[in-house]
């Protein structure tokens, strides 16, 4: 088969069938024969068994999705919670206990944001005090310096017949 000018084919003198074929079509040839009733598709695989092939893979990327935005929800919890304990280690004992979770503490980029989340804190021990670090001297230990009354354990030594 050759081309003429007007870049369409043109039978060859033996060829008289009227078929003309086209390069790249032949996958066509196989559509035909589907298309009249065949089964069988060019690379001798039936067209069931390719759907359902597509449709398990399908199933299997569908099932992969769900795992894998579960192990993300699981994730993000975590770093949220690991935020929350960060960014208020210096205001409560026990941050994510007291405040939990808002989605109002995220960045514009859906990350938590230290700074809104010390306000948050900040904000609640505005309100609850008694929820905070205890700051400075509570009276507990020993703090240097002696006073004039003996300890307990000094009065048991002396007592032991220590000095």
């Amino acid at each position: 088969m050759t081309e003429s000018i007007n870049n369409q084919p043109e039978a060859l003198d033996g060829d008289l069938t009227g078929s003309i074929a086209y390069p790249g079509t032949e996958y066509l040839e196989g559509a035909k024969n589907v298309s009249e009733g065949h089964a069988e598709a060019p690379s001798g695989i039936s067209e069931d068994s390719k759907l359902d092939k597509l449709k398990n893979e399908a199933a299997q990327s569908r099932i992969k999705l769900k795992e894998t935005e579960a192990r993300l929800s699981d994730v993000m919890e975590r770093l949220q919670a690991l935020s929350v304990e960060h960014a208020t280690r210096d205001l409560l004992p026990n941050g994510a206990e007291h405040l939990g979770w808002s989605d109002e503490w995220q960045d514009q980029d859906g990350y938590p944001s230290g700074d809104l989340i010390r306000e948050a804190a900040q904000q609640l021990l505005d309100v609850r005090p008694e929820l905070g670090r205890v700051r400075g001297q509570i009276g507990a230990g020993e703090h240097g310096g002696t006073s004039g009354t003996p300890s307990l354990g000094e009065l048991l030594r002396r007592a032991a017949g220590g000095s």
